[in-house]
């Protein structure tokens, strides 16, 4: 076998290894143009890759109008393998193989500096995980809590509602003594209206514990929402949305009681008294349409974008308060619009369909908007349509 068909190279075409090949098979392959002149070659008991441009007796290889003194080059080159040296390399070729190295040594520095960096980010996360699962902790002893104080309250409740109608059937039997067996009827009634009112009472102070609850969250979720934590902030939200449903169906078991009591009441002419002190409600009213590069990843989904809108919105649920002071029916809807960046700041905060009562409303809501803080991806930015509807409880 000539040392032109031994196979002692191996080549690194786009990546992937061939051989072990022979010389007359690099041959064929540069005329062939399979092999180029950016790609490698070492010999079979070699370490290092080389271009193939950099090798002496391979650049005229490469420039096929020098037919002539390419074949001479290429016999020189077999010479050389042959006599054990691979590569005798150009000046340039040194400088661009020495050059070469640095930008692999650089880059492998790099790498590994990030895999270092991922790695503390790693730690981190877990310390956050285990931050997170003491909040959680907290927050659930917290709920019990309340569940408890809310529990409690109601057996007060229940037992002031004993002792009143044990008075109320005191004062009974003692109008019905004086005034006899004609006046039962009405003294049943005095007995049924004070038992309406004591628990519209009572109702009202449940309302009163609850709303006092909300502002509570709200302000907690303002604070987890400012340091990024979106997981509480959706744990809070939840939470608050358990509160405003038991609230609505106080309201609603109080619009019965209120009907039942009104419906007992002789017709008197009465003065009309404005309600005060009606709280309103601002939640998402359709489907949030999230668009753009980044609309796949996990902090940009529709959950998270939900829990953090909705919390940024307290501010503008107390401007809806005051307004429902002096107008306890007012209500309406939007539609904001904005775009969240890679970094996570809110810009191009807008609505559009704004059936917002007048006043500062929309002020609001953009302000509460432009204050928000996701957090940063690298997918690109995002745009979101969140349709929104005001209504008083």
């Amino acid at each position: 076998m000539t040392a032109q068909d031994e196979r002692i190279l191996y080549l690194k075409i786009d990546g992937k290894q061939y051989g072990p090949v022979s010389s007359a098979t690099v041959k064929r392959w540069i005329e062939e143009r399979r092999f180029g002149p950016n790609d490698y070659l070492r010999k079979i008991d070699q370490n290092a890759w080389v271009q193939a441009k950099n090798v002496a007796h391979l650049s005229m290889l490469f420039n096929q109008s020098r037919k002539l003194e390419g074949t001479r080059s290429f016999n020189n080159w077999i010479d050389a393998v042959d006599s054990g040296a691979l590569v005798a390399l150009t000046y340039e070729g040194q400088k661009a193989e020495r050059e070469r190295i640095r930008k692999e040594q650089q880059e492998l520095e790099e790498r590994r500096e990030e895999l270092e960096k991922l790695a503390r980010q790693a730690e981190m996360t877990k310390e956050e995980a285990a931050e997170l699962d003491e909040r959680r902790r907290q927050l659930d002893d917290e709920a019990l809590r309340l569940q408890s104080e809310n529990e409690e309250i109601m057996r007060m409740e229940s037992e002031v509602r004993r002792r009143r109608r044990r008075q109320t059937f005191v004062v009974v039997a003692i109008i019905a003594a004086v005034l006899g067996a004609g006046t039962w009827l009405t003294i049943e009634l005095i007995g049924a209206r004070a038992d309406l009112e004591e628990r519209i009472a009572a109702i009202d102070e449940r309302l009163e514990a609850i709303d006092e609850r909300l502002v509570a969250l709200d302000e907690r979720i303002e604070r987890a929402r400012a340091t990024g934590d979106t997981e509480l902030v959706e744990a809070l939200e939840a939470e608050r949305i358990k509160l405003e449903e038991e609230r609505a169906g106080l309201e609603a078991e109080l619009a019965e009681v209120e009907e039942e009591r009104h419906a007992d009441t002789p017709e008197i002419e009465e003065e009309e008294t404005e309600v005060q002190g009606r709280t309103g409600r601002i939640a998402v009213a359709g489907d949030v349409q999230i668009t753009g590069a980044g609309s796949g990843h996990s902090d940009r989904s529709k959950t998270t974008v939900t829990a953090m809108v909705n919390s940024a919105l307290s501010g503008a649920r107390g401007t809806y308060n005051e307004l429902l002071k002096s107008d306890p029916n007012a209500s309406g809807s939007i539609t904001l619009i904005f775009t969240i960046n890679p970094d996570g700041s809110v810009s191009g905060a807008t609505g559009s369909n704004n059936k917002l009562p007048a006043g500062d409303l929309f002020g609001s809501m953009i302000r509460s908007l432009q204050g928000l803080r996701f957090q940063p991806i690298e997918d690109g930015p995002v745009k979101v349509s969140y349709p929104v509807s005001l209504t008083p409880n």
